[in-house]
């Protein structure tokens, strides 16, 4: 995988876990128009794919992760990524766990660990697998947007204010990472930081409805 392919896979996962299936879908795309070879993007795909019911290109792209080979904990973590899709949070921690014994020194896997500990309400495990993801990407951008998700839905507003900002420093073109941060201004009544957070948000994805619904909600707040 290139690192631009790599930059672009990390940013669809980030999306598809924040629930954003469409965006996420295109950016695989442009991952794969980066490195049409890479199985583990074909089998996020394929998993893409099957939630938006598109089975029969779901299939060939299964075919195509197939042809091109995936290791042990690579399938383990796609198997957890079709888990979360589907929304059977306890499955796709046990496919987090077992990726986990098998390399425990990944920190994508220990941010994706913790989302998925957060969607099924376990919020102590999910803080704890945050700051071990931090404690091994402190920089990688994908590891804070993950400790500043737990931390926003787990109401530390401030520490989640900070991770995000964390985040867009280390790498300012994750789409998800802004809007987090301006909900987190939201929250903290920064109306004008919010709306310059969702602004770049647009920036980025100029068709995201999210991000476009939140800075009118914003902008009406302060008029």
């Amino acid at each position: 995988m290139s690192a631009k392919s790599e930059e672009l896979y990390d940013r669809a996962l980030d999306l598809i876990q924040a629930g954003q299936v469409a965006e996420g879908l295109h950016t695989i795309e442009e991952s794969l128009m980066e490195d049409a070879e890479d199985a583990l993007t074909w089998r996020l795909y394929a998993v893409t794919l099957t939630a938006i019911g598109r089975q029969e290109d779901a299939a060939a792209a299964m075919q195509k992760a197939q042809a091109f080979g995936l290791d042990d904990v690579d399938g383990l973590l796609m198997k957890a990524a079709e888990a979360q899709v589907a929304g059977d949070f306890e499955a796709a921690i046990s496919r987090f766990e077992d990726a986990l014994e098998l390399d425990g020194g990944r920190y994508e896997l220990w941010a994706a660990y913790a989302l998925a500990l957060l969607q099924a309400g376990y919020n102590k495990d999910a803080l704890e697998s945050s700051e071990k993801a931090i404690s091994l990407g402190a920089d990688e951008a994908q590891a804070w947007y993950a400790r500043g998700r737990v931390l926003r839905l787990t109401g530390d507003m401030q520490a989640a204010l900070s991770a995000f900002g964390r985040a867009v420093e280390l790498d300012s073109k994750i789409p998800v990472a802004w809007h987090e941060r301006g909900m987190v201004q939201v929250e903290l009544g920064d109306h004008a930081a919010a709306t310059e957070s969702f602004e770049r948000v647009l920036e980025l994805q100029p068709d995201d409805p999210a991000a476009r619904q939140a800075l009118e909600i914003v902008r009406g707040d302060r008029d």
